[in-house]
């Protein structure tokens, strides 16, 4: 989700900690997981 990029755009998840919780919450979802292997495996769901 848009959110993944989080860091580059200089923003602290802990001034938000209900969207760094459903951040956390939706990186978890196994399709999720599975999409970031889309195109290939090395993309990473970065951790908040």
């Amino acid at each position: 989700p848009w959110i993944a990029r989080y860091g580059w755009q200089g923003i602290d998840l802990d001034d938000f900690p209900h969207v760094k919780r459903w951040y956390r919450t939706i990186a978890a979802r196994p399709a999720v997981i599975k999409g970031y292997g889309v195109p290939d495996a090395t993309a990473q769901i970065p951790p908040a």
